[in-house]
Order: C-alpha cells, then sequence, then structure tokens
C-alpha cells in the first residue's frame, strides 16, 4: 500500500506544480500504455503540455547494465534486477507507438 500511497502523493504534488506552471519530470517506466494516459490526461487537465521521451534500449544491453549495475552496492543499486524481472518486465512492456512520444536511442 505504501508504493500506491507515494504515487498518489507524487501525482498530488505534479499536478500542484504544473497549475502553478512550474515544469515536472515524472521518471517512472510507464510500461503501460494506460497510465502513460492518465499521466497525459492529467498534465493536461492542470494546464500542462507533456512531452514523452521513449528510451529504446535493446534488451541485450540492459543485460549489459544490468551486469555492470548488480556489482554496485550504492544506493542507486540497492535493488538487484534477475533475469526473470527483466523478462517479466520485457513481456509485459507496451512500448510506445503512435502516442506523440520521442523516441531516443544509444
Amino acid at each position: 500500500m505504501l508504493k500506491c500511497e507515494a504515487e498518489n502523493k507524487l501525482r498530488e504534488l505534479m499536478i500542484e506544480r504544473i497549475k502553478t506552471g512550474q515544469s515536472v519530470v515524472i521518471d517512472f517506466s510507464f510500461w503501460r500504455r494506460a497510465k502513460r494516459v492518465l499521466y497525459k490526461r492529467l498534465i493536461e487537465e492542470a494546464g500542462g503540455e507533456w512531452r514523452l521521451l521513449y528510451l529504446k534500449v535493446p534488451p541485450d544491453e540492459l543485460r549489459r547494465r544490468l551486469a555492470i549495475h548488480s556489482k554496485r552496492s550504492d544506493a542507486n543499486a540497492a535493488f538487484p534486477i534477475t533475469e526473470a524481472i527483466l523478462t517479466a518486465y520485457l513481456e509485459g512492456f507496451e512500448e510506445p507507438d503512435g502516442e506523440g512520444e520521442t523516441v531516443i536511442e544509444p
């Protein structure tokens, strides 16, 4: 439940900031199209303009980066990402296509 509460609070803060004309960056994975649609709607309703950046990284490159990540012990590497977790993510990811996205490839 804490994750849901935290996201709700972040969403509230996002809307407040947009309504006051501030720029906001939401750094979520947005792996489901429905969540991207929800956030776009919230941003527009608050008077903001959204920009969807899709960092398109091939699975083999993700694996290479995760191998490096797994050897670290700092706060940015606190949660290990196993092959099973990566596979589940890749299988469930709904790639942006025709959503007004800007695609950035390595």
